[in-house]
């Protein structure tokens, strides 16, 4: 029986717990699941506030909304901010950093210190309300009921202090070491010893053990009050703590599990993995819900089998939440993700991005834990900033196309070096971008199913297969995404492939015909049309020899035809003899020649020569190629780092 200190009984019944509303932490049953609370629609940014620099690079807890104030803590700093505008209204050091969530009971914000120091503050001032220390250190925050709060202290005692007012209510020797928190389970609590052992207790009476082999346990246990899962560094266990006969319902080994103790919703699992993956985990069975069929060679032969896990795009930073209908991670790079609970797809995702000359942190960037206020989200990130989101903000901005590679002068698009990749920087700031959304095409490959995407610098992109690169001339990148509220951003950049230091620029007009109608230019010229017609315009050679060998058909690069101040660039083959003619003509206004003569219409003639009235642009200043996003330059690396290729023209890259 446990021996009972200070006062004759002390009252550990869970029901009303697992009633409790949410205010921070896991929620009733240590679960991690709120079916009660709906996740905003599509949230877009109201507001973002920096704090301090002197908060940047430190992990934020989780943010509470009181009123008219978010509360948060940054290391030992406590802050009070206003919901309206994000200005710091109070400021308040602690002794130690908050250990687990901030909470928010009773009107009041209960902050715990590893040390073992409770503390309640008026969150509308910051004042100490009441303190109390226990007789020890603790490693998790309290089990709590309507009325008191429970801890378990490293002396091995369980300590009960007064919800309210933090007056001591009593406090039990657990016997031997215990660092894992106290579970409720109907009438009793579940003790997690820290060597393996689980114990049952009702009224001080141990009524059921259970020892796991070559255990440690840290974590508190997770029920929804019939399960019970207990988490070690390697595994997790499911419980039957009714039943003396078999104990261990089930076992899952992971790895790859996170420090945190599971989320448990409904008939699943779910858990975060190091390594970068989300596992849903079948409550019943222990077996994974989530993976994808993998072919492995076992003996010689080939075994199809499960490779569980969903991937993420970036690490987790702390165990996944269930939202209602989705699992919300927090993930590195400021990424947070809302998944569908019942299949492993996007709901809503966003990328934390601080404005424009803010302090940028060198650790990873990533966001504490999300407090809500009816259609509004409030969370502080490592990048010192407080973010303010909600589905009644408006959105009218599109996602924004940035680092586009190849990358190409501010006035020009010419491109020197073989091309590895193509693809662009997406940010939406708003509501968040859609990673589904993104379309690409290059001429006429549509590459939407091959692109990738990279966390660690944002790039949405395509590996091209360096052993069959692009043709030399004009190539054109067509990029499309959206946001959550479906403003739509696109990208449309033309860039040159064959370019030397020696080429010659010609820049050509297309108005109500080609001008000059007759040119002859020296082999290597680069021509650069530019529509000024007013209307759509095409350029095809009249033979196929020229269109599909030497690519003179601008159709591949815009198959709708030029519009009024679209660009066309082609490079006469350095192949080729003096004399050679190359007849073209406008798809749309004209009519091809056999070849050897003009057609009909808008049509144009090229002679391979020496000019009689050249008026070439050297290339140089701004004709030049340049810009920033070159993978490796310093400042903004590149996707990837390398992706293998695949056989083939482009890779079989995942699709988002």
């Amino acid at each position: 029986m446990l021996r009972l200190i200070g006062m004759a009984t002390v009252m550990l019944v869970g029901a009303a717990a697992l009633a409790a509303p949410w205010t921070g932490g896991r929620g009733p049953g240590n679960r991690g699941a709120f079916p009660e609370r709906a996740f905003p629609t599509s949230p877009a940014v109201v507001w973002k506030a920096f704090l301090g620099p002197e908060f940047v690079d430190v992990m934020p807890s989780n943010a509470l909304v009181a009123d008219e104030l978010v509360i948060v803590a940054y290391g030992r700093t406590l802050l009070g901010v206003t919901t309206a505008t994000g200005e710091i209204r109070w400021k308040v050091e602690m002794i130690d950093p908050p250990l687990d969530d901030l909470l928010y009971l009773d009107g009041q914000i209960l902050v715990t210190s590893p040390n073992g120091a409770v503390t309640a503050y008026n969150p509308e001032n910051g004042d100490v309300v009441w303190k109390r220390t226990l007789s020890s250190s603790v490693r998790n925050g309290p089990t709590y009921d309507d009325a008191l709060l429970f801890y378990v202290a490293k002396s091995n005692r369980l300590e009960v202090l007064a919800r309210k007012t933090g007056e001591v209510k009593g406090a039990v020797e657990l016997g031997d070491k215990i660092e894992a928190g106290v579970l409720f389970y109907d009438k009793s609590i579940i003790l997690g010893y820290y060597e393996g052992r689980i114990s049952r207790v009702e009224s001080g009476v141990p009524r059921w053990s259970a020892n796991i082999p070559n255990a440690v346990i840290t974590n508190t246990p997770v029920t929804d009050g019939r399960a019970v899962l207990v988490t070690t560094t390697n595994a997790l266990f499911s419980l039957n703590v009714n039943d003396r006969t078999t104990p261990i319902r089930w076992t899952y080994p992971c790895s790859d599990r996170l420090p945190d103790p599971p989320v448990l919703d409904n008939d699943r699992i779910f858990i975060t993995g190091s390594t970068g993956k989300l596992y849903c985990v079948d409550l019943a069975s222990g077996r994974d819900r989530w993976g994808k069929m993998v072919t492995k060679k076992v003996d010689g032969k080939e075994v199809k089998e499960l490779e569980p896990g969903f991937p993420l795009p970036a690490t987790p930073v702390a165990a996944p939440l269930v939202i209602n209908d989705g699992v919300l991670v927090r993930m590195e790079q400021g990424l947070i993700a809302l998944y569908g609970r019942d299949a492993p797809e996007v709901i809503w995702t966003y990328r934390m991005k601080s404005p424009q000359g803010a302090p940028v942190p060198t650790k990873a960037l990533a966001a504490g834990g999300i407090g809500y206020a009816g259609d509004a989200i409030f969370f502080a990130g490592t990048d010192g900033q407080l973010y303010h989101l909600s589905s009644a903000a408006v959105d009218v901005d599109a996602p924004r196309f940035t680092n586009v590679l190849p990358a190409v002068s501010a006035q020009g698009f010419l491109e020197a070096t073989k091309l590895d990749y193509v693809g662009a920087v997406i940010d939406d700031e708003g509501a968040g971008m859609d990673r589904r959304s993104v379309t690409m095409r290059l001429d006429t490959m549509n590459l939407t199913e091959s692109v990738q995407y990279d966390a660690n610098t944002g790039y949405y992109y395509v590996g091209l297969n360096t052993q069959a690169p692009l043709e030399p001339g004009m190539h054109r990148l067509v990029m499309t995404a959206k946001d959550f509220r479906g403003n739509t951003g696109t990208l449309s950049q033309n860039f040159i492939l064959g370019f030397s230091a020696h080429s010659v620029v010609m820049p050509l007009t297309i108005t109500g015909e080609v001008l000059p109608k007759h040119l002859k230019v020296l082999p290597g010229t680069i021509l650069r049309w530019t529509n000024k017609s007013g209307g759509t315009r095409t350029l095809v050679a009249d033979t196929q020899e020229f269109a599909d060998e030497y690519r003179f058909n601008a159709d591949l690069q815009y198959p709708d035809g030029l519009h009024d101040g679209d660009e066309w660039v082609w490079i006469v083959p350095a192949e080729l003899e003096v004399g050679t003619k190359i007849y073209y003509h406008c798809r749309l206004h004209g009519k091809p020649g056999d070849g050897t003569d003009y057609g009909t219409g808008l049509v144009g003639m090229i002679e391979v020569g020496e000019p009689e009235r050249a008026q070439p642009t050297m290339p140089g200043g701004e004709m030049m190629p340049g810009g920033e996003g070159i993978p490796g330059m310093p400042g903004m690396p590149g996707p990837g780092g390398g992706a293998p290729m695949m056989p083939g023209m482009l890779p079989n890259a995942p699709g988002m």
